[in-house]
């Protein structure tokens, strides 16, 4: 005998929502997943320039601190803002006019 649609037993219906399991699972995946990110490398000790590094890293410091901070704050007092602004626009414009050229 064959059963008419209606009477037909109904398959239970998937709720939309997700329950707790769901929840508390997805939550575990991201703390697991951000604190993946957290693990922190070891640091190389190998650098076969680090003596390299170390002085010019050195020179560097000592001539910005000699020569070239002093010329910048030297240059800061001389000009005034507005001339600092317009001798940088003005290169900005000189370069645009090569381009098109």
């Amino acid at each position: 005998m064959l059963r008419s649609p209606a009477s037909a037993p109904k398959r239970p219906v998937m709720s939309p929502t997700p329950t707790a399991a769901h929840l508390r699972a997805g939550l575990m995946a991201l703390c697991v997943a951000l604190l993946a990110g957290c693990t922190v490398a070891k640091p190389r000790t190998d650098d076969p320039l680090e003596g390299f590094n170390r002085k010019m890293y050195a020179f560097n410091d000592a001539a910005d601190k000699a020569v070239i901070r002093p010329t910048a704050m030297a240059y800061r007092k001389v000009t005034s803002a507005n001339m600092r602004r317009t001798s940088t626009s003005g290169v900005s414009i000189r370069a645009s006019s090569a381009v098109v050229n």
